[in-house]
């Protein structure tokens, strides 16, 4: 394990539910052009099995836990409420949100920019604590 990663946890947050009724239910509505997850177009595109460079990442993007709005812990919940999706490091007890929703959706999808700018602001964030 990289040294950074001892005491750290990323969260990358889609903006839907885990169950399959949410998981159906964000599809149809995609499809119809109702709702986007950002974060989603990141990791799966059109995919529902996630895209194949997102499955078969390597270095920081390994230690992301990729996680739906009602897997949050409680006090991760209160600190994304009403900011989903979006990418927040935990060191410790402290959260620091790493992509806003806006910033997420500026990436328009591609894994790789998110994937160096990941790099970048976890290496600033790492620097100021």
């Amino acid at each position: 394990m990289e040294d950074w990663a001892i005491n750290l946890v990323i969260y990358a947050i889609y903006d839907n539910g885990s169950s399959f009724l949410d998981e159906l239910s964000y599809g149809v509505k995609k499809l119809l052009g109702l709702k986007k997850c950002v974060l989603c177009d990141i990791s799966h595109g059109w995919n529902i099995f996630g895209k194949q460079s997102w499955k078969n990442s390597e270095g920081v993007l390994d230690f992301i836990e990729w996680i739906h709005s009602d897997q949050q812990p409680d006090d991760l919940s209160a600190f994304t409420s009403n900011k989903l999706p979006c990418v927040v490091i935990r060191t410790g007890s402290k959260l620091k949100i790493l992509f806003t929703t806006e910033e997420l959706r500026a990436i328009k999808g591609d894994l790789s920019i998110f994937h160096g700018l990941l790099e970048s602001k976890l290496q600033l964030s790492l620097d100021e604590s």
